[in-house]
């Protein structure tokens, strides 16, 4: 039987697992991943040979057995695959290298004694070697010819530098002063560790009501070990308590809140060093089952009927959940579909009725805990009303009028409810007001005619949809009547005289009770209508006018509702009989004149008809017979009409049928005679009506009878006088009723007396009494308008008067007479000088005298416009510093004015042409003159303007504008931006100043890419200066760039941009892997290899750092923990004296720097850092490994000897002191210890095999 090999195998993370290969049944392959480190229960003796087949080791073993490391060679970059072989509780590190030949050779190095803990403890075994004599078990690395000295280029200083290498490993797997080895049994068992609560391998699982107050994780080890529990990224560290029990707690910060599963790492480590590992997991869950509430009843508003119904609830939340839903102090519970719907059903009551804001809450618990609690708000109304008020018709009887004009109902309720009134079979619908009212009015085609009782519903519907019904009664009675009875006053419908003297009584019927208004010939009666329905109304005789008529009676009733109703009958009255003489006998006038005598006379009147009648005339006596109007006519011949002047009575008297009798007189007035005459001289006497008589007005005379009425008529116009007593007449004439001119005129007068008879006389008179004068249309050139250039010639008015008349001519206060020529026709000159300047509308009067001393006058409107009015430039598009610059001139400079209407405006600028601007309609002007006809630069250029005016005067503007169009004198001083054109961390610390030059006044403003901004002003003599701050700067290796703007006072903008490195990344610490001399004599030294070549400086006690210069340098492989890394030697002709403080310093091509502080000395010694050498090194590490050292910092101390990133590594062992007064532990770090000093930042990294002091005594 083949015994199977023991292995184990760590990864990166510390985890590690065991197994079995290569045994009966087994197979012989393990499975490496990047970065993880395989140990096998072998000794070197076992070991035959290696091999690389691909990426995978071949370990050959001398039994002819292999193992197949797969992917040993395939590590990531960055990663590092180990082997260890480890039996009876040895382990020792095999590192393989190709030598020539594709040979692979292994370097065997033993690790970590068993006097102090080594983290590969778990990687230990000590059963024995199941293949080879485990008492053979050489130290002596197999295939060591391979690394003779001469190979590593060491030459003779090769020797030493292994051996070196060789003691610094075995005794203190790299901790500082060769080590010191403890006696005794040592303690390898690793110590208890469990996990009792906060993970999934008890059950827990953090919820939100846990996770608030931070993620705490228990269990118990041994006392005194060290716990340190790594999730997500973050380490938290305790110490198991004398109990045996630990406990740790992560902050929310660190351990986001969620739902998920996250790996927990927990290890012991107890005082030997030992540790045990366990793997676990977080499961954290303090998200609650989500709630969301549906609109209740589809809206969130509930009615009273859906509260009838039961009230349905419903939401969704986490399918499966189990929900507590509580409404009004009810709880439903409802479990959650699989759709992650859940519904709850609250019975009829739960809501109480009313109108109000109702709050239903949902509660749920999920399986670890979490509470969720949601509410859900909606409004309850289950109420509404509805009332009529008020009475239809106002009395609560529609009557035929009210009907007519449309029937009111009206009520209140709830503001905004839907009404909605039914009556007579109509529905009519409204609004509530926001008062709580509401009316419909139903139109007259709605209202059934008659008399009867109907009702009115009306029905309101709320918001929430509640209805409420009320009714009213609606009395309608729309009708009445009223008639006269047939054959009233004796049964004939006429009142006769008797009849009339004892009154009249009229009857008719209408509606019983009704009021009865009768009327008759005007006089009213109101009387009531009996039971039976008739009614009687009486008419004294008084109140029956007397005479022969028709007369129409009205009736009207009124009945108790309202309802009017008419009637009329028509009767005849004849009381009386009569006789008349028409007045305005013979003509009209009751005069009869020549000419009606001649013709004969009749003589009418009136009587009843058939009546006779009696008329007598001077005597003569004619009788006649009225007709069937009544009218009659008495003939007298010309013959029987006296001829003459006097008065005669005429009497007439009439006999009716019945023989009634009635007589009356008339007097007449006769007059058959007349004359007239209009005398010779009229007019001043001699029958010629002058000018300054016509003004006078003209008065005719002459004679006719006595009171004759006398018609004078001149030139068509008639006066109408009356003869004096003595027989004379006067007819006057206005001056304005006068015609004017020259002509012959008839007069003619007619005179008629009082009788009518008329006579004529005529009489003819000369009138002259006018000239005139004209003033041509069409002046100054036949547009009546005086330019300006017509004005400064002189203006000739001109026009026409009557030959010879002598003509005054005024403008402007300016008279000029003239005489009208033969032809009529005269001229005025008017000087310029005459003409007054500017826009104006001037009256030119002109009047003409006659030879006569007939003056006429005329007056014309001339325009005068001699100027360009207004004409103005208003704006400029220079802004509000008058200025133009660069980005106003890219768009042209706009020029506006305002001008006279109609006028054209033509602009210059500089010494470009003109250009005609747009004129509207109002006169303003405006015109952009183009960006290529602005001079760039500073100028001051003429802006000329110049307008013309419809009638072709003009006006010129010019002005001087200031152009500014370009930033001057700007640019960069000083040279590339930190000197060299890359900031570095030390030059990003102190700010970066960047300086140039500009236009006095303007604004500088920088931009980094970054987005930080600074800001300067040019100085007097032209430059600028703008700092950035260390924290405006950006940090890391980049490549970046600011630009720069410059401002002028005009606004003009110019721009650059400078590239520049930032290198603010220092080099790493240099490496010491080994030194080299005697007696604590440093003759050289050895670091791992770097890009930049490092300088070496001595600093003594006192005095300034000493720099050293290597007389010898090579590189060569140095052993460090049992690998090979590639290592730099430097040599010095002048050791490093015991005490003198080596200091290595890497500066890189940006002048970042970094520097180790070596120290080899011999026995204790207390590092002094107060060296005025120290001073201008940016430590990054003080290595202690070589000394017994004492160190002491303080926050001050770390910042002076620190670079930007403020923290120190301390490298030593476990015979080092770090005194670290105040500092506080923070966490670890790949073997180190974290500690802050004060609130500056400032930290320091210590090597665990340190004793760190923070006590400070």
């Amino acid at each position: 039987m083949v015994m199977a090999i023991d292995f184990a195998v760590r990864d990166f993370a510390g985890g590690s697992q065991r197994g079995r290969v290569a045994g009966d049944g087994q197979g012989n392959f393990i499975q490496v991943a990047s970065g993880d480190s395989v140990s096998l229960n072998l000794s070197q003796a076992s070991i035959a040979a290696y091999e690389q087949q691909g990426g995978d080791l071949i370990v050959k073993l001398t039994d002819g057995r292999t193992i197949v490391l797969s992917n040993y060679f395939n590590e990531a970059a960055g990663d590092v695959n180990h082997l260890y072989l480890s039996s009876e509780g040895e382990i020792t590190e095999v590192l393989v290298q190709e030598g020539q030949d594709g040979v692979l050779f292994a370097n065997y190095g033993p690790v970590n004694g068993w006097d102090k803990w080594s983290p590969l403890d778990d990687m230990r075994f000590t059963q024995a070697d199941s293949i080879a004599d485990v008492a053979y078990v050489s130290d002596e690395p197999a295939g060591m010819a391979a690394f003779a000295p001469g190979l590593l280029g060491l030459g003779g200083l090769g020797a030493v530098a292994a051996g070196a290498a060789a003691i610094a490993v075995i005794g203190g797997g790299g901790g500082g002063g060769g080590g010191h080895g403890g006696g005794g049994t040592p303690d390898t068992t690793p110590p208890a560790l469990t996990v009792t609560e906060g993970t999934r391998s008890v059950g827990d699982v953090e919820n939100g009501a846990e996770y608030v107050d931070g993620v705490t994780i228990g269990g118990t080890s041994e006392p005194g070990a060290i716990i340190s529990v790594v999730i997500n990224g973050h380490t938290q560290t305790t110490t198991t308590g004398s109990d045996g029990s630990w406990t740790v707690t992560f902050p929310t910060t660190e351990v986001p809140a969620g739902e998920y599963e996250i790996p927990a790492v927990i290890t012991a480590t107890d005082g030997a060093g030992n540790s045990t590992t366990l793997n676990d997991v977080l499961v954290v869950d303090t998200v609650p089952h989500p709630i969301t509430f549906d609109a209740v009843t589809g809206d969130d508003r509930v009615n009273f009927v859906e509260t009838q119904a039961g009230l349905v609830v419903t939401g969704t939340s986490t399918a499966g959940a189990s929900l507590d839903v509580t409404l009004n102090g009810v709880t439903q519970t409802a479990v959650v579909d699989a759709d992650g719907h859940w519904t709850v059903v609250y019975p009829t009551g739960t809501l109480p009725a009313g109108e109000y804001s109702q709050t239903i809450t949902a509660t749920t618990t999920d399986q670890n805990g979490n509470v969720s609690t949601e509410t859900h708000t909606f409004l309850v109304d289950t109420q509404t009303s509805v009332a009529f008020t008020g009475q239809p018709g106002g009395d609560g009887t529609v009557n035929a009028t009210e009907a007519g004009a449309g029937v009111l109902l009206q009520g209140t309720a709830q503001a905004g409810s839907a009404i909605s009134v039914v009556w007579n079979g109509v529905t009519l619908t409204t609004t509530a007001t926001s008062a709580g009212t509401w009316s419909v009015t139903y139109p007259a085609s709605a209202v059934t005619p008659g008399t009867y009782s109907s009702t009115a519903t009306v029905t309101a519907t709320d918001s929430f949809g509640n209805t409420a019904t009320a009714t009213q009664t609606v009395l309608v009675d729309t009708e009445t009547s009223v008639a006269f009875n047939a054959g009233q006053s004796g049964g004939d419908d006429l009142v006769s005289g008797a009849e009339a003297a004892n009154g009249v009584a009229l009857t008719g019927t209408a509606e019983a009770g009704a009021t009865v208004i009768v009327t008759f010939e005007g006089v009213s009666h109101t009387v009531t209508t009996a039971a039976n329905g008739t009614w009687t109304a009486n008419f004294t005789a008084s109140e029956i006018r007397q005479g022969s008529y028709d007369s129409t009676v009205t009736v009207t009733s009124t009945d108790a509702a309202g309802n009017t109703a008419t009637a009329s009958h028509l009767m005849h009255v004849d009381t009386q009989t009569a006789v008349t003489v028409n007045p305005g006998q013979a003509g009209g006038d009751d005069l009869i004149n020549a000419a009606e005598a001649t013709g004969g006379l009749a003589l009418t009147g009136t009587a009843e008809a058939g009546a006779r009648v009696s008329v007598t005339f001077e005597g003569v006596t004619r009788t006649v017979t009225a007709a069937a109007d009544g009218a009659w006519t008495a003939n007298f011949s010309a013959a029987e009409v006296r001829q003459g002047t006097y008065a005669s009575t005429v009497q007439v008297s009439a006999v009716d049928a019945a023989g009634n009798t009635s007589s009356t007189t008339h007097l007449l007035q006769v007059d058959t005679e007349i004359a007239v005459a209009i005398p010779v001289g009229q007019a001043g006497g001699d029958d010629i009506v002058s000018g300054a008589e016509a003004a006078a007005g003209l008065t005719l005379n002459g004679t006719a009878e006595a009171g004759a009425t006398v018609v004078v008529t001149f030139e068509g116009v008639s006066r109408t006088v009356t003869a004096a007593a003595n027989g004379t007449w006067t007819a006057s004439y206005a001056a304005s009723e006068v015609r004017a001119g020259t002509y012959d005129s008839v007069v003619t007068v007619r005179a008629t007396d009082a009788a009518g008879n008329t006579a004529t006389a005529s009489h003819s008179v000369h009138v002259d009494t006018q000239t005139s004068v004209a003033i041509n249309n069409g002046q100054s050139g036949g547009d009546d308008m005086i330019s300006g250039s017509e004005a400064s010639a002189g203006v000739a008015l001109t026009g026409t008067a009557e030959a010879g008349a002598r003509v005054v001519v005024t403008m402007e206060g300016i008279s000029h007479t003239v005489t009208a020529g033969a032809n009529g026709v005269w001229t005025a000159n008017f000087a310029a000088s005459e003409i007054p300047a500017g826009t104006y509308a001037s009256t030119v009067s002109v009047t003409a005298t006659d030879a006569v001393g007939n003056t006429a006058t005329a007056s014309h409107v001339v325009n005068v416009d001699t100027e360009v009015v207004p004409f103005n430039r208003a704006t400029l598009s220079t802004g509000a510093d008058s200025v133009l610059n660069g980005a106003e001139a890219t768009s042209g400079l706009t020029v506006t004015g305002l001008v006279e209407p109609g006028s054209t405006v033509m602009i210059k600028f500089g010494s470009a042409g003109f250009h005609a601007a747009t004129v509207a309609a109002d006169g303003s002007w405006s015109f952009t003159i183009p960006a290529g006809e602005i001079p760039a630069g500073e100028n001051s250029v003429v802006l000329t303007a110049v307008a013309t005016d419809r009638v072709g005067n003009t006006s010129t503007l010019t002005e001087n504008v200031t152009v500014d169009t370009l930033v001057t004198n700007f640019g960069a001083t000083g040279g590339p931006i930190a000197g060299d054109g890359i900031l570095n961390a030390a030059e990003r610390a102190a700010g970066l100043t960047l300086t140039g030059t500009s236009e006095v006044g303007s604004t500088i403003v920088l931009h980094l890419a970054n987005g930080s901004e600074a800001t300067a002003v040019v100085g007097a003599d032209g430059t600028w200066s703008a700092t950035f701050p260390a924290s405006a700067l950006p940090t890391g290796e980049i490549s970046t760039s600011v630009t720069v703007t410059a401002t002028d006072r005009a606004g003009n903008t110019a721009h650059y941009t400078e590239t520049f490195a930032v290198d603010t990344v220092a080099p790493g610490d240099p490496w010491i892997t080994n030194d080299a001399g005697t007696d604590n004599l440093i003759s050289g030294i050895a670091t791992a290899t770097a890009a930049d070549d490092y300088t070496y400086h001595a600093v003594a006690a006192t005095g300034a750092a000493v720099e050293l210069h290597p007389t010898a340098e090579f590189n060569a492989n140095v052993i460090v923990n049992g690998q090979p890394v590639a290592s730099e030697w430097a040599f010095f002709a002048n050791p490093v004296q015991d005490g003198t403080y080596l200091v290595i310093n890497d500066t890189d091509a940006a002048g970042n720097s970094a520097s180790t502080m070596y120290l080899r000395s011999t026995g204790e010694t207390t590092v002094d850092l107060s060296r005025e050498g120290l001073q201008g090194f940016d430590f990054g590490t003080i290595d202690l490994s070589s000394a017994d050292a004492n160190l002491s910092l303080t926050e001050a101390q770390v910042l002076s000897l620190t670079g930007v990133d403020q923290q120190l590594t301390v490298v030593g062992g476990a015979d080092d002191v770090v005194t670290l007064a105040g500092a506080t532990l923070t966490g670890t770090q790949d073997g180190f210890r974290l500690y802050s000093l004060g609130a500056s930042g400032a930290s320091v990294l210590i090597d665990d095999d340190i004793i760190v002091n923070t006590s400070g005594v």
